[in-house]
């Protein structure tokens, strides 16, 4: 039985795959398939590190001073 989110999964999967590679997710091998699991995961966790322009600013704390 397949659930309808694993079907949109795959889909997505797919389309990432022909535009990268020009093939479909199946046909991909170990390392095409990382790369195409990054971008899809990348866009779908979002979140600080995904757009550095987007990220906080660092804390202001310099190595080596006593920053009480």
């Amino acid at each position: 039985m397949v659930r309808e989110g694993d079907t949109e999964h795959m889909e997505e999967l797919n389309k990432i795959a022909q535009e990268k590679f020009g093939k479909d997710f199946e046909q991909c091998d170990a390392h095409e398939r990382i790369q195409v699991g990054g971008v899809k995961g990348g866009h779908a966790r979002g979140g600080h590190s995904a757009d550095p322009d987007r990220a906080p600013p660092p804390p202001d704390v310099k190595f080596g001073e006593n920053n009480d």
